[in-house]
């Protein structure tokens, strides 16, 4: 937020920040719908009903992923045909589709900041954890900082998936107890936050959480993340936990540690270690878990067509650069509302 007043500073924008957590919320509220306030940055707080805009005409939602499709709707259609920009490291399988259909255009960044290097992604057995922890060790002696993600909270006897709090009291007994913490969601805010400020300022030197890491932290001495179950995740789920390390001068690693897996979930784990291109990894993810439903909420799965085939992207290519010469004319667009009420759809509305 100080960084985006300083870049804004000698113009005459008003930019303001809305949070949970900020006091004067009914003046921002007021100074918004009067249009005194050019930009507003902020969290889930935007999604509110009593948040109005006096003109809302371009809609930036980071981290797209992070968000369901309700939540971003209930934001842009606080404006009146507002322009929509998502950034994103690894789209959602339903973005990835959009654009496949032409319902998006797509803009890619390629360059990484400078002296940056490619993570090392390895796949390892859970086998073999006593080894991993050792090398780990070494690691940790070399002032090295590691997180270990597991998917869930606690564990259970139904199944064999690693927990936080189970892995947490493991690495305290192989590392010690003063140089290992933890963080999930079902801590307190203030309990999130120390355990972050440790782990940032070296007090600790392995952080044991769940995906709550996922967006939003930088620590660019954390070299090592070890992601436990990684089948549990889905691709982009795992690019972005990946994008915690390498962050620095440093050579990073990238750690699968799985239990049995079927042939598909490896494949999956392949994916992500022979690539490091968001987009790359997102048309996989979206060839796995399909695209979902554009005209409804869900975010994956394959779409119900009557005849095409929804993976077949070279098909739907040639039926998008189709559909663009059909409606040029009003012919063919009568053409093409009448095909939307033969096949189910009287007048498609696209949620994004």
């Amino acid at each position: 937020m100080l960084l985006d007043k300083k870049l804004l500073e000698g113009m005459d924008i008003c930019i303001e920040l809305l949070t949970g957590k900020t006091k004067n919320k009914n003046t921002i509220h007021a100074r918004l719908l009067s249009g005194e306030i050019h930009i507003l940055i902020g969290t889930h707080a935007l999604f509110q009903e009593s948040v109005k805009f006096h003109n809302l005409r371009l809609v930036v939602i980071d981290e797209q992923q992070r968000f369901g499709v309700l939540q971003r709707m209930k934001l842009i259609e606080k404006g009146d045909s507002a322009d929509i920009l998502f950034i994103t490291a690894t789209p959602i399988p339903r973005t990835l589709e959009q654009i496949l259909y032409g319902n998006m255009d797509r803009i890619t960044l390629k360059d990484k900041p400078a002296c940056r290097l490619p993570v090392k992604t390895s796949i390892v057995k859970v086998c073999m954890i006593d080894d991993l922890c050792k090398r780990l060790k070494n690691m940790i002696s070399r002032e090295h900082k590691i997180y270990w993600i597991c998917p869930y909270i606690e564990g259970s006897e139904d199944n064999d998936v690693a927990s936080v709090e189970e892995r947490f009291e493991f690495l305290k007994n192989m590392f010690g107890n003063n140089i290992v913490g933890v963080s999930h969601g079902a801590m307190t805010q203030i309990g999130n936050e120390s355990a972050l400020q440790a782990f940032y300022a070296g007090n600790i030197k392995v952080l044991v959480a769940t995906s709550i890491i996922e967006v939003g932290i930088n620590v660019p001495d954390a070299t090592i993340i070890v992601i436990e179950n990684p089948e549990r995740f889905g691709l982009s789920q795992l690019h972005q936990l990946r994008g915690r390390v390498g962050r620095g001068h440093q050579q990073s690693y990238c750690i699968l540690l799985h239990g049995p897996v079927s042939k598909i979930a490896y494949r999956k784990l392949s994916v992500l270690r022979d690539s490091h291109d968001g987009f790359h990894i997102a048309e996989q993810d979206l060839i796995l878990r399909g695209g979902g439903d554009m005209l409804g909420c869900r975010q994956s799965g394959i779409a119900a067509f009557k005849f095409a085939d929804a993976q077949d992207f070279h098909a739907m290519v040639k039926a998008h650069a189709a559909v663009s010469d059909i409606v040029k004319n009003e012919d063919g667009r009568k053409l093409a509302y009448r095909l939307t009420q033969i096949f189910g759809h009287s007048l498609p509305h696209i949620k994004y």
